[in-house]
């Protein structure tokens, strides 16, 4: 299946973002973690289309990991 596209990477005032574009007919989880081990939701809903993605929290963190759960959308 295609894979999600991800551009604008950048800090802002808010902290970090990102813009997502998540393939028609998808829909995607955007997760964060410190250690690679334990995952916890960044958004928290389903994404779908294209959506600026941000992280306040990320200036808490030494090394903050973000990945990208797609699902189809007929689910």
């Amino acid at each position: 299946s295609p894979a999600p596209i991800t551009s604008g990477l950048q800090w802002s005032a808010s902290g970090f973002q990102f813009q997502l574009q998540v393939p028609e007919g998808l829909r995607a989880l955007v997760q964060v973690s410190a250690d690679l081990v334990t995952w916890e939701n960044l958004t928290g809903d389903l994404v779908v289309g294209r959506s600026l993605i941000e992280d306040s929290q990320t200036a808490q963190f030494h090394r903050r990991f973000y990945r990208i759960l797609l699902e189809d959308a007929a689910n």
